[in-house]
């Protein structure tokens, strides 16, 4: 998952399911400027791989806010 940093500003970045389950928080921090490419494992918060699906990507960053899916297959 790449994205773009303009100034220095907490960031959050988290994976859900398709019923808006928590899966995974893949950035919760605060990132300098610049792009930042973000790798999910796959895994959730215990360690166990995810099922094959699609989820939501939800991004925090200062005051914007977007989502987008990914499909992990397996």
């Amino acid at each position: 998952i790449k994205i773009s940093i303009f100034d220095r500003e907490k960031v959050l970045l988290v994976i859900y399911d398709a019923v808006g389950r928590k899966v995974q928080t893949l950035v919760n921090g605060v990132l300098q400027p610049g792009v930042h490419n973000i790798t999910w494992d796959g895994r959730d918060v215990y360690g166990r791989r995810a099922a094959s699906g699609v989820y939501i990507v939800n991004l925090l960053q200062g005051e914007f806010a977007t989502s987008g899916r990914v499909t992990l297959v397996r």
